[in-house]
């Protein structure tokens, strides 16, 4: 084959007998001779290249409308394999519905020893520690599902950027925190993650290829899910359902760039979307949104009349919603601003209580640091964080690995207790509670009215959790406003608990506190920031 020309292929392997394969298209063929077990692969679809994956695996196999799906797995686990082949069904109906026809003959749950998390034509490679975790198969599977229509069958071109993780973010993450109305917390926790790591990023949505990183991912992943939510509510849910179908029919098995996807939406909504598309591919970052100057309101006849100044700094062409509290209820209206400095009027029917600018967050903008509230990605975001590890042995030897994790994945330096001044006034992540490690007073200090700690207790505002028995992941504002942050990780366990529960961060690290008592899956919370895109006459 040609690099850079997709093919079809036949492929036959020899393995031990032992051994099972998995791979992109159909097993057409699997015959054992002499201890030496070769198996017949042929793909009826072009790509770039094939994946192979080989293991003794346990398959349990089902077929739905035509469609065979698998689980290779290590170990034969009955309700595992049940529960992530009734999901897969969910999903193929889900976006058979949503974009089109299920692409491919198979969709195959591989289990992989390494910590992955891959999408490839047909099957999905998962870790096993994280494919035993309770709510992969209601996010991630649906997330690598949908890459079967995104990425594996329509292909993003090599000029022109990579569309395919926004997309799959949209249809599959979104999707589903829409249906079960959390999907106002998945956009704040979009615009968090972007805040957290690539504020500061000249990389624009349009320069984006692969989450290579933390900065590239939020960027990919975060800012590129938004625009699509801004997308189908700037042409409507019913032109958006048409463009989505016609782009996939028109790209599958082919090239397609961002400029296509505009087409498309273009021909949909009958609308020229030039200039949305361009704000949001081409310029990095996004705006960040506040009010300016006195509000005024008086009256007028029967009604009331409202003033205020809104500005952006990095400015987009954006529909502001804004929510009015009135003595007759709440009004919701939408304003359209592009400058820097824009003054709004409103009349309202009512007297106002209270207005509040996007607070459902559906427009993607840079949250101010008094809005944002603490969380674990706070630390990991802030290239100039210290991790602050034990003096004394036996515990600076239970986190040492942790220490190292984090260092290695965030670019944290690591410093001991001693080292007070290379940590002074920037944001640190503390390994070690009460007992192990002097620098947790940072966060005594700054525990707010609704939390506390002792010797025996952590309080939360979700409930008090034994000191004894848990590991617990917390993090706090330096002070009130401030960008900073300070963070902790601390509880009862062995070094290799430690080390095991904190890789498990990474998958919470837009919450303010975790609580890691054994089960699966932590108790989680966040303290909340505070508003400033409201004001209260």
């Amino acid at each position: 084959r040609e690099e850079g020309v997709m093919a079809v292929y036949d492929a036959a392997i020899s393995l031990p007998d032992d051994y099972t394969t998995v791979m992109e298209g159909s097993l057409i063929k699997s015959a054992t001779t002499n201890g030496i077990k070769t198996e017949e692969w042929k793909t009826d679809d072009p790509s770039a290249g094939l994946n192979l994956v080989a293991g003794r695996y346990t398959v349990t196999k089902k077929t739905y409308k035509g469609i065979e799906i698998a689980t290779y797995f290590f170990e034969k686990d009955d309700a595992l394999s049940r529960v992530y082949i009734n999901k897969t069904k969910e999903y193929l109906d889900m976006y058979a519905w949503l974009i089109g026809p299920y692409p491919f003959k198979k969709f195959a749950v591989v289990e992989s020893f390494l910590p992955t998390g891959y999408g490839m034509p047909s099957f999905t490679l998962l870790g096993s520690a994280v494919l035993r975790l309770p709510f992969i198969p209601g996010t991630s599977l649906g997330h690598e599902i949908a890459h079967n229509w995104w990425g594996n069958s329509a292909y993003p071109a090599e000029k022109g950027g990579n569309w395919t993780e926004a997309l799959t973010t949209f249809t599959a993450d979104y999707l589903y925190a829409e249906k079960k109305d959390e999907d106002r917390e998945f956009r704040f926790l979009k615009l968090l993650g972007y805040k957290n790591f690539a504020e500061a990023s000249p990389l624009t949505l349009g320069e984006f290829s692969d989450a290579t990183e933390p900065i590239s991912r939020a960027i990919g992943y975060n800012k590129g899910a938004m625009l699509f939510v801004m997308l189908r509510d700037e042409i409507g849910a019913d032109a958006f359902s048409t463009g989505l179908k016609a782009f996939y029919s028109e790209f599958r098995f082919k090239n397609a760039s961002w400029a296509d996807i505009r087409q498309a939406f273009e021909k949909a909504s009958g609308q020229d979307l030039g200039w949305f598309f361009s704000q949001w591919l081409d310029k990095p970052g996004g705006p960040a949104v506040s009010i300016e100057g006195p509000v005024l309101k008086w009256p007028k006849g029967a009604n009331y009349l409202v003033q205020f100044t809104i500005r952006q700094a990095n400015p987009r062409a954006i529909t502001l919603p804004v929510r009015f509290e009135t003595k007759s209820g709440a009004v919701s209206l939408e304003i359209k601003v592009s400058k820097e400095v824009e003054p709004v009027y409103a009349e309202l029917g009512a007297e106002p209580l209270a207005f509040e600018i996007d607070p459902d967050y559906r427009v993607f903008r840079i949250l101010s640091d008094a809005e944002t509230p603490a969380s674990l990605s706070s630390c990991f975001g802030d290239k100039d964080a210290v991790i602050v590890v034990p003096s004394q042995k036996e515990a600076a030897d239970k986190y040492e690995a942790l220490a190292e994790l984090i260092s290695k994945d965030y670019g944290a330096a690591i410093a001991t207790v001693a080292d007070a001044a290379s940590y002074d006034g920037k944001t640190v992540f503390i390994l070690g509670g009460p007992d192990e490690n002097p620098a947790f007073e940072l966060i005594r200090e700054r525990l707010p009215k609704d939390a506390s700690i002792d010797h025996a207790t952590l309080r939360l505002p979700d409930g008090a959790y034994d000191m004894n028995g848990n590991l617990f992941a917390l993090a706090l504002k330096d002070t009130l406003g401030s960008r900073r942050a300070v963070c902790a990780f601390f509880g009862s366990g062995s070094k290799g608990t430690v080390f095991e529960t904190g890789k498990r961060l990474r998958y919470f690290g837009e919450s303010g506190w975790l609580v890691f008592n054994g089960s699966s899956s932590p108790a989680k919370g966040r303290f909340s920031g505070q508003k400033v895109l409201r004001h209260e006459f």
